[in-house]
């Protein structure tokens, strides 16, 4: 392996330093890119003798089991030859730990992660990735995996740096994938029907707040997580249903609409009232599980893949425990909507770090895994053992073997071929728990009317973004956090969206707004 360059090394201890000064976007106070040779040139593989396969290391989104131990791992190893050793990253703090992760050139191979567009073209632009164009042509199957909008995005000059696996959509709407959680059997012994509007939500909370849940604590009527402030279908029941929403021709990003003071202030009154976990600020994802699923807490905020884990555990704490969902709300001045994304966003992100030793083996390897009978086997099975397929075509998972062997399988993939919506349908009804959730936030009419999707789709990488956006986002979180459950007033928000600017959202709104009228 080559020698690192000087602005290698300058630009992992910026990273890092970076990175212990603020928690931030690494190289959010670095203005320097690299050149565009720097950028493009992919790391020297170390070379292995012949018919001898290295181990590769690969680092994977945070999972309830081993990944070296699932099902997959097994067929992976048998269909590629590639012995592979598989870590995972933490399920808080996520973005921290892949920045120390990048920042100290650890010597992962693969990298697979849910997350910011915006973070790993950071990486890109600080030229810690692989440019992936000058290996697709000994890589056909993920060459053809590679949607144009996914090479648009993850794309700097002439090179190419990430493998975007896009989220689904259906009937021209984005998926919505999570919603509130509640508890229809409490709001059964209160005579109280699922809220529709933010008034009957906190009359609900309020009655909540003196429900005898029948475990001796005190009820916490709504617990969220710390670093969940956006609610999808509440901050449309305040005219911001998106991040950027289309006013008078212009993208408006909400940070800046006059609007997000109101759900900020609807969000401060519920904390200020005891209906908001008076924790949430220190709340980790599993804090709020622990909460709900042990009847303290009355509502809470899930993804309906949550649903497996989260009746089973009731079932033992809360065996008579019915759910119900609260996908969106009308808010005070009539307003509601739930923000979706359509031809747009990645519901996972792979990435070959510049420390990898492996090159040629990488793309080797993922090349093995796309091909069509391997990507199914992966993806879904193998047919009479983990599905069937019906007279229409339709992909069936076979109970409980499917939920057993390859509930985790879509997290083992790198780049999707374009029948993954297919088996996306299969892998979905896996539990009917979690199928009747995503119907009913997907396939229920009154949700579908309120789908709001982004007049962004679509939107490319810019450097500005990509650089800023980490720390931006992490700004609007520790002042919202402020706000709702600190000393700060709703009305510091207007001092804050003037730094913000300064800090990078300015030129954040500029190229998007350049975008959008070049699209007009």
């Amino acid at each position: 392996m080559k020698k690192k360059s000087i602005l290698s090394l300058i630009l992992a201890f910026a990273m890092a330093l970076s990175l212990a000064a603020c928690g931030s976007t690494p190289g959010k106070n670095n203005s320097s890119t690299p050149s565009k040779a720097e950028n493009s040139s992919a790391a020297e593989p170390v070379n292995t003798p012949d018919g001898e396969k290295p181990v590769l290391k690969q680092l994977m989104i945070n999972a309830a089991e081993d990944y070296n131990a699932y099902p997959v791992a097994a067929d992976i190893k048998e269909m590629t030859g590639y012995t592979v050793q598989y870590d995972m990253l933490p399920k808080d703090e996520t973005a921290d730990k892949l920045n120390l992760i990048m920042a100290s050139e650890q010597e992962y191979d693969i990298v697979s992660y849910i997350g910011d567009v915006a973070l790993v073209m950071n990486f890109a632009q600080n030229g810690a990735l692989v440019d992936i164009n000058p290996y697709l042509d000994s890589a056909p199957n993920l060459k053809n995996a590679i949607s144009d909008y996914a090479r648009e995005t993850f794309s700097i000059d002439d090179s190419l740096y990430a493998i975007g696996m896009e989220n689904i959509s259906f009937d021209g709407l984005g998926e919505v994938r999570e919603t509130l959680f509640t508890r229809q059997d409490w709001l059964d012994d209160l005579g109280l029907k699922v809220p529709t509007t933010t008034d009957e939500f906190v009359e609900m909370l309020r009655a909540f707040k003196d429900y005898d849940n029948g475990t001796g604590t005190k009820v916490i009527p709504m617990t969220l997580p710390g670093n969940r402030v956006i609610l999808s279908g509440l901050t449309g029941a305040f005219g911001i249903p998106n991040e950027w929403n289309e006013i008078d021709g212009e993208l408006v990003n909400w940070i800046t609409d006059p609007r997000m003071k109101d759900y900020l202030a609807f969000l401060k009154g519920l904390y200020e009232e005891g209906l908001l976990d008076a924790e949430f600020p220190a709340n980790k994802v599993e804090n709020q599980k622990e909460k709900y699923t042990n009847g303290t807490a009355g509502v809470a905020y899930f993804g309906y893949w949550d649903c497996p884990s989260l009746y089973d555990t009731m079932d033992q704490t809360q065996p008579d425990h019915v759910q119900a969902f609260i996908p969106y709300l009308v808010g005070p001045n009539g307003d509601a909507g739930i923000g979706t994304n359509v031809n747009s966003g990645f519901d996972r992100i792979s990435f070959i770090p510049k420390a990898s030793q492996h090159v040629d083996d990488v793309f080797n390897f993922i090349n093995i895994q796309l091909e069509e009978e391997n990507f199914r086997t992966v993806t879904i099975g193998k047919e009479g053992v983990h599905f069937t397929q019906d007279e229409n075509g339709d992909y069936w998972p076979i109970k409980p073997t499917f939920f057993d062997e390859r509930s985790l399988s879509n997290n083992y993939n790198i780049g999707r071929l374009p029948i993954y919506p297919t088996y996306w349908m299969c892998r979905a009804k896996k539990d009917d728990r979690q199928w009747n959730c995503w119907q009913h936030l997907n396939q229920n009419e009154e949700v579908k009317a309120v789908n709001t999707v982004c007049v962004a789709s679509g939107v490319p990488s810019f450097p500005e973004t990509s650089k800023n956006k980490q720390s931006l986002d992490q700004m609007v979180l520790d002042q919202q956090i402020k706000i709702i459950a600190g000393t700060e007033s709703v009305d510091s928000w207007d001092a804050f969206v003037e730094e913000w600017r300064a800090a990078g959202g300015d030129a954040m709104i500029k190229e998007y707004n350049d975008w959008w009228a070049s699209r007009k």
